[in-house]
């Protein structure tokens, strides 16, 4: 199958983001085939669908490939050090499941247009999906559907200025946050670039363990 050829190399942004679109596009078997599959396990009609196939495959992905793995797919470039951190803290920091970091990877790149933004807007989504009761790949792929699906004016938009009702205090809350963090950052990088070889080895060792 697809999945056995994509699992073990590296993805294919177009596939993973067909993929991912055909889902969520999908108004009317996403939640009835997680319901039965997930739910009850038993052969169902949609079984034999081929949105069921699609919509399983993803999730297999999802669950199967690091942050790392999904990023670089996305972004069709070697994760630099900081983005790395920035994976590494969503998991460690905030708890979050292997599958759920990956698919708020694929929404706020897809809401940032490609542009990886900083620890503290994936924290800032992260924290509205844990309110709205997101917990795994399955809550996280229908929540971003129902995301998706939701008339423009009525979406919460975590990026865009230029659609939707911000607060005025949005755009300074973004800007102050981006700065502290760009600062973090740069502190993170110079206390890396500082250790000796063996230190940084085992610090990226200590990382991919952690991103799986």
């Amino acid at each position: 199958s697809v999945l056995d050829a994509v699992i073990p190399l590296k993805l294919s942004k177009m596939f993973f983001g067909e993929l991912f679109s055909k889902i969520l596009t999908n108004s009317n078997k996403v939640s009835s085939c997680f319901q039965s599959r997930f739910v009850t396990k038993e052969p169902d009609a949609f079984v034999s669908s081929k949105q069921d196939d699609t919509l399983f495959e993803l999730v297999n992905i999802l669950e199967n490939n690091s942050p790392k793995n999904i990023l670089e797919s996305l972004s069709g470039i070697t994760a630099s050090k900081t983005e790395l951190r920035t994976l590494e803290r969503l998991t460690s920091e905030l708890g979050l499941a292997r599958g759920v970091v990956n698919v708020l990877l694929y929404y706020v790149l897809n809401e940032k247009e490609g542009t990886m933004p900083s620890y503290n807007y994936f924290e800032k989504v992260a924290n509205e999906w844990a309110r709205k009761g997101v917990k795994d790949t399955k809550s996280a792929l229908l929540h971003t559907k129902q995301l998706k699906e939701q008339p423009k004016g009525g979406a919460v938009k975590y990026t865009s200025k230029k659609t939707g009702v911000r607060p005025d205090w949005m755009d300074q809350y973004e800007e102050e946050t981006e700065a502290k963090d760009k600062e973090k950052q740069k502190q993170e990088q110079e206390y890396f670039d500082n250790l000796s070889e063996e230190e940084k080895a085992k610090l990226e060792e200590k990382i991919k363990k952690v991103l799986g």
